[in-house]
């Protein structure tokens, strides 16, 4: 009953609308795609400096995306970050020397406890400042991921239409169920477990190196080994159910292709015409349903990259300003600096697995449902 109606519906489409399908580009097909939404909140973000729109029609046209735009703004954010930072290093190295200093100068009195004191007050003053920094990475992590699972959510519908206008009815609706299934898992996993974890790792750094033993060492590595494992099984997860649905769905709806291709050529007189029109209008499917992919993969780049290249630089100065002061300073300021970097740095990693599960995603999906219209 299902394939008969998939049958009637095919063949009342292509018989009422055979002239829009007989010039069925894939800029006319555009039209009926609704992209004002991706747009306009594209906009608001003000992190993408193209629109969604532009790096389509390059894809489908066979432009160029205007890469002069971005470029400049990477450039204005490297600058502005370099900037920024550049207070906060030099106070750190000044905090660090001036530490360096006191400790000298209190090893001529009889009494231990000035150089402890000493160290107490700037090691205080350095994580204060570290510690305010490191939030703003926290936050940082939480906004690209809430932008990225916004982004992905106003696109999902109008995705899985063009994946549905090429007859992959299972494949659209097993694309939906996965890329709604990856953003509820990165949402909670970000803002309710591993965020969490990191601060906690960093606050264990923190405390690990204001005592001259380190006695939460083993705690803080066992919790970073454990954000770890958290993204592989995370990833392992999303690519399991992308390829169980990969191996299905696209199975399914090769069959029902074919029956109705089947039936379609065998109505007397106009069979063949019709089957040619579907074929017509397939192709332009498939190439509007990968240009929408393949420009979701760069949004979801271009959203990722400024923030990434922000806190990248950031935990990298930490790491440098660690190694420089190591040799003059306490260890356990180095320490400390060195511990926060890591924190950021597991940042990062969550950042970078959260976009290549939602890369997986929607890549095998396109991939899955592209090799339909040479076999109806």
């Amino acid at each position: 009953m299902r394939r008969l109606l998939a049958v009637a519906a095919v063949l009342f489409v292509l018989l009422c609308v055979r002239e829009t399908v007989l010039a069925a580009e894939p800029e006319e097909l555009l039209e009926e795609m609704d992209f004002s939404e991706i747009s306009s909140f594209l906009k608001e973000t003000g992190d993408v400096p193209v629109s969604f729109e532009e790096i389509l029609g390059a894809i489908l046209g066979g432009g160029e995306i205007p890469y002069e735009r971005v470029g400049d703004a990477l450039k204005d954010l490297i600058l502005a970050g370099l900037k920024e930072n550049q207070r906060l290093a030099l106070m750190l190295l000044a905090i660090s020397l001036a530490f360096s200093i006191l400790k000298n100068y209190a090893k001529g009195f009889s009494g231990s406890y000035l150089s402890e004191i000493c160290f107490l007050m700037c090691y205080s003053f350095l994580m204060v400042l570290l510690l305010s920094s490191f939030s703003e990475m926290h936050e940082t992590v939480l906004k690209t991921a809430e932008t990225m699972t916004t982004f992905l959510k106003l696109l999902v519908p109008t995705y899985c239409m063009a994946i549905s206008f090429s007859l992959n009815l299972n494949s659209s609706a097993a694309a939906y169920t996965l890329i709604f299934t990856a953003i509820y898992l990165v949402e909670w996993l970000i803002r309710y477990l591993l965020a969490p974890l990191v601060q906690v790792y960093v606050m264990l750094e923190f405390l690990n190196h204001l005592m001259e033993e380190e006695r939460f060492h083993r705690l803080s590595a066992l919790i970073a080994d454990l954000v770890r494992m958290i993204l592989k099984a995370a990833v392992a997860f999303v690519l399991g159910m992308n390829l169980i649905q990969g191996m299905i769905a696209p199975a399914m709806d090769r069959l029902t292709e074919n029956t109705v291709a089947k039936t379609i050529q065998m109505v007397p007189g106009i069979g063949n015409v019709v089957s040619n029109m579907g074929q017509i209008f397939l192709s332009s499917a498939f190439v509007i349903k990968n240009g929408i992919g393949a420009a979701a993969l760069i949004i979801l780049l271009l959203l990722c990259v400024m923030p990434f290249c922000k806190m990248f630089f950031l935990a990298l100065l930490y790491k440098f300003l660690a190694a420089v002061i190591e040799p003059v300073s306490d260890k356990r300021l180095s320490g400390g600096m060195n511990g926060i970097a890591n924190g950021g740095m597991l940042y990062l990693k969550i950042l970078n697995t959260c976009l290549m599960m939602f890369f997986l995603t929607i890549a095998l999906s396109a991939a899955a449902t592209g090799l339909g219209v040479g076999g109806s």
